[in-house]
């Protein structure tokens, strides 16, 4: 089974705004044949992921450090989304 990689997302202006491009994100999934070179190590062979399931879940759904939550538990990468109005394009 491939692994899976948590990524929290947050959208603005409202969270409801991530629907509007799930379907387009969700096309692109799982990520396939990401290569990758470790530039500070002796041996600089490419490094292969085949196949890379990604979870997207609202950056809310997890809990905060402060909170009692640990650093381990939290996704490696956020993304926002924003919403932008073109209509209010100056001229």
């Amino acid at each position: 089974m491939a692994p899976r990689v948590a990524v929290a997302y947050e959208a603005l202006p409202s969270a409801g705004d991530y629907e509007s491009v799930r379907k387009d994100i969700e096309r692109q999934l799982p990520l396939r044949n990401l290569h990758w070179v470790r530039k500070n190590a002796a041996n600089r062979s490419i490094r292969t992921i085949n196949d890379l399931r990604v979870e997207f879940e609202p950056l809310k759904s997890f809990p905060e450090v402060s909170n009692g939550g640990n650093l381990l538990n939290r996704p490696y990468l956020h993304l926002l989304f924003v919403v932008c109005d073109v209509s209010l394009r100056s001229t």
